[in-house]
Parts: structure tokens; C-alpha cells; sequence
């Protein structure tokens, strides 16, 4: 028979067959791991925004699921509610706007304002909704003319869509409205009625922007789009069962989507439903999508690039970027820009004319004061031909400027100019276009002007009569993650057996904890938990009098002065089990008590792999204190564990005799702390190599990097005066492999040679100290820097050439990096870098979030993390993929033959 079997080393993909085996009963090794992988390391989580494919904990996962709903699994921020919308390119090469959806409650009518209507009123059948589930909402009419409607702040205004799908209940009329008005003056702007039963539209205000498209098992969508001004309060309105009822008639309404309909229109939701592709739905707040399916153009065709991300903010400065008729536009020597038909990315575009002497030019001057040492960027899209220049500069001509010239051609191009303001008066202003030569007037064709802060330009942000600002965007991954909606356990109940000091303050029966209230204050404490961990929490408590704390993590709960049932969802601040203090005055019972964890890690996080034998030798104190000696402290067992007891005056040590330490090795010290609550200053280690220790009771461990030989290991005890003692069991040390994690990630960034010591961050994961991925300009050369820890801060580097990018705009590139206990090193585009291997361990960032594109312009196609070392050898393969197989297993031998395999990686 085959053996297969994994030694505790799967996670590494070390799997191993031996014996004679049988090649009809050997198992195939093609699924194991998944494209994702390195080496045979899967990645924990793997992000691949060009194929629409997710990986968080180690599990599958969709689009929806990562960033829609109550509870996405990574955390996605747009900017500011006033600036959260920003354009994208889609595949057909047009700018539209990131999916979104201005409405907070798409699908629970029970949200909006009723008028003359009964919401799903009691007793109200089920129907289903157009994407299958029973969502489908029933609205009965009360009176005539009913309708929901909710109101919408619109900071940008544009066109604006409504839509929402109806289907026909009861109405004799079988008629259905939909309805924009403007709020702020009272003016319906459009309002349409659709005929349930034929399909056909009446218009009861406005005269076009009206389409209906029937669905699936009745359901139509209907749909109404106008033009909104800017900083005025849009009431989308559904009428919901005709035009007009009778008192019951009743109609059924899914699915309300608001959402800015100019440019291209929106793209679509990555793996969204067929008929439902641009459908986004929400369930208390207004929801603004990632812009996953960027494209950009190669030369022949459109390339989805994945993830674009800007986590800077920037603002067009040009009011009236979408019409450059508009007076704000100042035409010298020239007439008004006529509009033309075919703009790039479907953008309104405009023809100049008249540039046949130099100085000729069309400008804009801001309303914006240019400060000294300030850079703007003007950007946009130009063809035509001959040449013209563009420019930044002030509107006094005073703090510099700079113009580049530009030789046009037949296809549009963007084209970007940026100036650092030297000692300036006057105002920000642009040349959009100007000529410097007096002749012949070349052909101009411009569209998508944009001024912004920075010194790259950034994705397109229309305007259209005020200017605009697009926030910075940030992606978290969150250490933990848990379904808000459902908690599900996904670990063991954490309150077994209490640990309880004084029987005479608390008693516990198995199911029921007593307090006596006996006038002296002791807690009754569970099992430890996870820092970070998000664990839900029931009790039920029977109070006589009195008073006690409950606390988790050393979070507080409450002050218990109440009976009844409790349930709580809270996150662990350290690892403190479930902790009941009373002061001495309660008097009462705790019944039906539970500590269940319900969330799950959402990246993976290296587990210790023991490659040597325990090494102290007494750990547990079952018998006596043998191997354990000390002239500061007396040492004795009680109740399997050992005592301290300090006959100093500040600190002490106490010996414990193990194998010997060798300096160099990685091990891993784990220790149960009975009580040391005497103690201010806790350490065990070698002693030359001291690890901080929790004081909290409970099993912990820690990983440490032995600096130099010894054969012994030391515990430490300080702020504990003569007297006092501390009591500490099963102390074990044992050698592991040292600890490692490794990152990848490529897209194409947009960056300038600022002189910055950052001048972007591809990712950060920071918490005490940090795992960080950086491009430094600051030095005689650029350079690629991945960090480890941020005391003593251990960079990867290589030469000059083996890492340098060169400036510009969405640059492509592929880094990875390995981090551990010994060691950092990197790769950039297939080329490995020099390792520093003078880290002493691995920052413990298991419970802290991960921040993608922490400091970032551009694409991302691809993000990997990995609970192992991918060696330099992987950080090659990461950034330079190759299309070898990792593993590839043939056997072709007939039935009944075998081969002698013993094979083993």
C-alpha cells in the first residue's frame, strides 16, 4: 500500500511517500497546492486582483465576501464620505465610475420614509427577489399616490441614475413610479411611470431618461436618469403598487440602486450575478466598491491591471474640467475651445484653435495661493499635430514654472508637467495648451485637464463646475475576522474549571459559580485567550446584593448590579481569560457560562517546528525543585509548581540547569504563570538573553535568538522585596526552526524621485515593531528597503542596479520578501538581494492588521502572503514566475508492477 502522510510539517508542503507502492493506488499530487503557491508553500492569504480570485486564512473566498456586506473580510476605505468616488478605465477603454450605491438600505424598504404604505406589512407573503433569495420586499398602498423614499446629500452632483425592480402584485393599473426631485428646491426632476403588464413608460415629469428591461419570473427593472446640481439634496421616490390605487393593492420592490451615471457610466462588480453586474446593495450605509478591473492600454489591446489604489488625496483644482467652454476658461489670442465628438476614454473632448502666434494659449489661474515649496502637476489628454507646450506657473509670473513642449500625434496621449513653487506670489495657473511660435496654427485636441498637489498625476477626477476631491484609499487585511451578522465558535469553550485563590469569596459546583460576599476581594478566572481574538460571551446572573467587575483581555465588560441573561461580542485586549472580580460585597451566582472565540485569522502566521528534545531538566516540579537553585530566593513545590520566595531587597535569579544553549539557535521558552502578582518586572531566559514575560496568569510562550553559549537558563524577578513570592511551572525550552514569514506583491506604481526616505511603501505591517516594504529616493542612488523591526531596524539591500526603478507613471514591478528570526532579505523582478542577517527575531505580529498600498499610487495584480520562509530561491520565483511546475509525478507502469519510490523533498 502507498503511505502518505505529513509529519507535522504540512503547512510547509513537506509531504512524503515510502514503501513499495503500487502505481494504480498511488494518489495524485496535481490539487494539493493551489497557483498561489511557492515551493510548495501555500500562501495563507493570496489576493489576485487581475483574476478575481481571493484567499484569506487559508480559504477560498469571493469579491462579495472580501468587500461587501456587514462583515468584508478585508477593510477597504474609499476617503472621506465626501470624496469617496474616484474613476477607473474598463475594459472597453472607457472612464466610469467605481461601483457604488448612494443609498444605505437598497433592500430593506423598512428604512425609508413611507407615505400612504404599508412596508411588508404583518402576515405579508414571501416572494423571490431577482437574485434568489426571499429579500423581495411587499408594499401595500394604504391610500393614493404611496410611495418610499429616501433623501441623498449630492456633494458633486453629474448625471444620476435611479433604478429598482418591481413586480406586479394585486394593482389593477399594474403601474409603477419612480421619481427624482430636488429637495433642497422643491422640483421634481423627473418622475416616469411603468406599465407592469406591457413594458410601456409614461413620463409624468421630464420628457426622456426613462428604460425598463424585463427580467426573470415577472420582475422589470426600471430605470430613470437626469442631471443634478451639485450640493443639493436628491429624494429618490418609489411608488409602489400603482398609479393611482385603491386602499390594499399591494406590488413587490428589490434591489434600489443610486448611483452617478456620466462618463462611461459604472463599472461593473467583479463576479456579480448575470443581470445584476452593476447592482451593488447595502444594508445601512452608503457602499463605494474597490476599483478592481482597472485596465490599461498596452499598444494593442486593454490589459486588466487588477487593483487601482491611490492612498494620497487629491483634488482637480480645475473647476470645469468636463467643458472647456466654460468662462472660467481664459482663451488669450485665441477663440472658445469648440467640443468634438471622440474624446479619449469617452471623455467630452474640445478643439483650440487659433494658436498661430506665441503666447497664444488657453488658461486657467486657481483660486488657489501658491506657497513656497509646494508642487502641482497638470495632466492631460492631447493630439493633433505640430507642437504646443503646457505649463504650471503662477498668475504673476513670480516662484518659476516649468513647460515641457510636446510634438502631437493622431492618437490621444496624456501628457504631465510639475513645478515646485520657489518664493511665489499670485495664484496657481496653468497653460493648458500654448503655443510659442507665430505661423502656422498646429491642430489641437485636448480633454481631462486636471491641477492637483503632487507631484504625480493621479487617475482622472471630472469636474463640472466646482472642484473636486478624491480621497486617499487604504486596504487593511484585519488580523481576525468574525461574521457579525451570525458569530459562529471557531474555537473551544474558554470557561471550563476557574482558577479560584479563595474558595470563601467565590465557589464553583462544575455549571454554577457562587460569590459568598464574605467582605474580602478575590476573581474567579478562565481559561486564557487570544490578543485580538474576538470572543462572544453569555452568562446569566442571579444577584442578591453587591457588586463585582467582568472583564476579558482586560477589556472591561461591566459592573455587575443586575440579574439577567448577558451576551456580548468582545474583542481580547491581552490574554486574560474571562475574569469575575469581586471587592468583597457580592452576593449572587453566575449560570450558563460561555467564552467561545468567533473569529478566525485572517493571514497565516508560523508555528513553532521543535527540531530538538526538551531541555530543562526539571520542567514540571512534580516531585521537587532539583536542577532549580538560588541564593537570592528560597525555592520549595507547592501544588506541582515552584515557589519563590525573595529574602533580597530589590531583585533576584534563580538557576534552572538544562542542556546547553548554543548562541546562534532559535528556541522557544514556554512557562504557566501561577501568580506573580508581586512582581513588577518579570523575565525569563539564558542569562545573556532575557525575554520579558507576561505577569498574567496562565500558559505563555516566547520565542528567542540565544546570543551566546550557556548552559543554563535564568529567571528574573525585579520590584519584589523580601518576603514576597512568586510561584511559575512547566518552564520548557526546546530548539525550533527559526520563525518566518514572506510577502509578494506586483503592479505598477506611479512615483517621483522626491528625495523622501519613503518615497512610497508598498505594504506595512506595524505594531510594536514593524515588517515593512519601502523605496527610499533620498540617497545618492534609489534603492528597494525591506525592514524588519522598528528599534533596531534590519534592512535587505543589494547594488544599485539590482533594484533601481526608474520614475514615473505606473511603473511595473514584482517584489517579494522573507523575514525571520535570523534573518530579512528581498527580491525585485527575479534578482535576489544581499541578506542582513543580524535580526534577533521575528516581530509577533499575528494579531495586528495588514496594511496594503500603505503608501501608494498605482495597480496592485497580486498580493501573497506565507506562514514559512520561501528561501532566496522562492523570493527569485515569486518575482520572476516560472511555468515549471512545482511538483510533477508520472508513473506509467502497468497494474501489478511497483516501483520503490522512498522519495522525500
Amino acid at each position: 500500500m502507498a503511505e502518505l502522510y505529513n509529519e507535522g510539517l504540512f503547512r510547509k508542503g513537506l509531504v512524503r511517500t515510502s514503501g513499495l507502492v503500487r502505481p494504480d493506488l498511488l494518489l495524485t499530487f496535481d490539487d494539493i497546492f493551489s497557483p498561489y503557491a511557492i515551493d510548495r508553500l501555500e500562501a495563507a492569504l493570496a489576493l489576485d486582483f487581475d483574476s478575481n480570485v481571493y484567499r484569506t486564512g487559508n480559504k477560498d473566498t469571493t469579491f462579495a465576501d472580501a468587500f461587501m456586506g456587514n462583515s468584508p473580510k478585508l477593510t477597504y476605505n474609499p476617503g472621506s464620505a465626501s470624496s469617496s468616488q474616484s474613476t477607473m478605465v474598463n475594459s472597453s477603454g472607457n472612464i466610469v465610475w467605481a461601483p457604488h450605491n448612494l443609498l444605505d438600505y437598497s433592500e430593506d424598504f423598512s428604512q425609508w420614509t413611507a407615505s400612504n404604505t404599508d412596508v411588508d406589512p404583518v402576515g405579508s407573503d414571501v416572494t423571490t427577489a431577482p437574485d434568489g433569495t426571499t429579500a423581495a420586499t411587499k408594499v401595500e398602498s394604504t391610500a393614493t399616490f404611496n410611495e418610499v423614499r429616501k433623501d441623498v446629500s449630492s456633494s458633486t452632483g453629474g448625471s444620476m441614475t435611479l433604478s429598482c425592480w418591481f413586480k406586479k402584485g394585486s394593482s389593477a393599473s399594474a403601474q409603477t413610479t419612480l421619481q427624482i426631485r430636488n429637495q433642497s428646491t422643491g422640483t421634481n426632476l423627473l418622475a416616469a411611470k411603468l406599465n407592469l403588464d406591457t413594458g410601456n413608460i409614461t413620463y409624468l415629469t421630464g420628457s426622456s431618461g426613462a428604460a425598463a428591461v424585463e427580467g426573470l419570473n415577472g420582475w422589470w427593472l426600471f430605470t430613470i436618469t437626469t442631471t443634478f446640481p451639485a450640493g443639493n439634496t436628491l429624494r429618490a421616490a418609489v411608488g409602489n403598487a400603482g398609479y393611482p390605487v385603491s386602499s390594499g393593492d399591494f406590488a413587490y420592490i428589490w434591489g434600489a440602486h443610486l448611483y452617478r451615471s456620466d462618463l462611461g457610466g459604472v463599472a461593473p462588480v467583479p463576479g456579480a450575478a448575470t443581470g445584476l453586474e452593476t447592482y451593488v446593495p447595502t444594508n445601512g450605509a452608503v457602499e463605494y466598491l474597490p476599483r478592481v478591473g482597472h485596465h490599461v492600454y498596452n499598444g494593442s489591446t486593454w490589459v486588466n491591471e487588477g487593483l487601482l489604489i491611490e492612498s494620497e488625496p487629491r483634488t482637480n483644482l480645475l473647476p470645469s474640467s468636463q467643458d472647456l467652454t466654460d468662462t472660467s476658461w481664459g482663451p488669450t489670442g485665441i477663440p472658445t475651445p469648440t467640443a468634438i465628438s471622440d474624446g479619449p476614454y469617452g471623455l467630452p473632448a474640445f478643439e483650440v484653435t487659433g494658436l498661430d502666434t506665441s503666447g497664444d494659449r488657453l488658461d486657467y489661474t486657481s483660486g488657489t495661493a501658491a506657497q513656497d515649496g509646494d508642487t502641482y502637476t497638470y495632466s492631460c489628454w492631447l493630439k493633433g499635430s505640430g507642437v504646443v507646450r503646457i505649463t504650471v506657473n503662477t498668475s504673476t509670473g513670480v516662484g518659476g514654472s516649468n513647460e515641457i513642449p510636446i510634438t502631437l500625434t493622431d492618437e490621444w496621449v496624456r501628457h504631465s508637467v510639475t513645478h515646485t513653487f520657489s518664493s511665489p506670489t499670485g495664484n496657481v495657473r496653468v497653460h493648458a495648451v500654448i503655443t510659442r511660435v507665430t505661423g502656422t496654427a498646429p491642430t489641437v485636441y485636448i480633454a481631462g485637464p486636471q491641477l492637483e498637489a503632487g507631484s504625480t498625476p493621479s487617475s482622472y477626477i471630472p469636474t463640472s463646475g466646482s472642484t473636486v476631491t478624491r480621497g486617499g484609499q487604504s486596504l487593511t487585511v484585519p488580523a481576525n475576522w468574525y461574521d457579525v451578522d451570525n458569530p459562529t465558535p471557531t474555537g473551544p469553550e474558554l470557561w471550563t474549571t476557574p482558577t479560584i485563590t479563595d474558595d470563601d469569596v467565590w465557589q464553583w459546583d462544575g455549571s454554577t459559580l457562587t460569590g459568598t460576599g464574605d467582605g474580602t476581594s478575590d476573581s474567579a478566572r478562565g481559561d486564557v485567550v487570544t490578543a485580538g481574538g474576538v470572543y462572544r460571551i453569555t452568562y446569566n446572573v442571579t444577584r442578591t446584593s453587591g457588586l463585582c467587575q467582568i472583564r476579558i483581555g482586560n477589556t472591561f465588560i461591566e459592573t455587575v448590579g443586575a440579574t439577567g441573561l448577558r451576551e456580548r461580542i468582545i474583542v481580547a485586549g491581552d490574554t486574560t481569560g474571562l475574569t469575575v472580580t469581586d471587592s468583597g460585597s457580592f452576593v449572587g451566582s453566575f449560570d450558563n457560562i460561555s467564552v467561545r472565540q468567533v473569529s478566525a485569522p485572517q493571514f497565516g502566521w508560523p508555528e513553532p517546528e521543535y527540531i530538538g528534545p526538551e531541555l530543562v531538566t526539571n520542567s514540571g516540579f512534580n516531585t521537587d525543585t532539583s536542577g532549580w537553585t538560588s541564593s537570592d530566593y528560597s525555592v520549595s513545590i507547592s501544588s506541582n509548581s515552584l515557589v519563590a520566595s525573595y529574602n533580597g531587597t530589590t531583585f533576584g535569579t534563580i538557576l534552572g540547569a538544562t542542556q546547553p544553549l548554543v548562541a546562534g539557535k532559535v528556541y522557544q521558552l514556554s512557562y504557566e504563570v501561577i501568580d506573580a502578582s508581586q512582581v513588577s518586572f518579570f523575565r525569563l531566559g539564558s542569562a545573556h538573553n532575557s525575554v520579558t514575560l507576561s505577569k498574567v496568569a496562565g500558559t505563555h510562550t516566547a520565542i528567542f535568538v540565544q546570543a551566546t553559549n550557556t548552559s543554563n537558563i535564568s529567571i528574573y524577578a525585579d520590584g519584589i522585596i523580601s518576603g514576597e513570592s512568586f510561584a511559575i511551572d512547566n518552564i520548557s525550552v526546546r530548539e525550533i526552526n527559526p520563525l518566518s514569514v514572506s510577502i509578494q506583491m506586483d503592479g505598477r506604481m506611479t512615483y517621483a524621485d522626491d528625495g523622501a526616505s519613503n518615497s512610497l511603501s508598498w505594504w506595512l505591517w506595524n505594531g510594536t515593531d514593524d515588517i515593512w516594504a519601502y523605496y527610499a529616493t533620498d540617497g545618492a542612488y534609489d534603492r528597494t528597503k525591506f525592514q524588519q523591526a522598528s528599534d533596531v531596524a534590519q534592512n535587505a539591500s543589494g547594488s544599485q542596479t539590482e533594484y533601481l526603478f526608474s520614475p514615473g507613471n505606473l511603473v511595473p514591478f514584482n517584489i517579494a520578501g522573507r523575514f525571520g528570526s535570523t534573518f530579512v532579505n528581498g527580491a525585485v523582478d527575479g534578482v535576489a538581494l544581499t541578506a542582513d542577517t543580524t535580526p534577533t527575531a521575528l516581530p509577533d505580529l499575528s494579531n495586528t492588521d495588514l496594511q496594503i498600498a500603505h503608501d501608494y499610487m498605482g495597480t496592485i495584480g497580486t498580493f501573497r502572503q506565507f506562514a514559512g520562509d520561501v528561501g532566496d530561491t522562492g523570493l527569485v520565483t515569486a518575482t520572476n514566475p516560472s511555468t515549471e511546475p512545482t511538483l510533477s509525478l508520472t508513473f506509467d507502469g502497468t497494474e501489478g508492477s511497483f516501483y520503490n519510490l522512498n522519495w522525500s523533498e
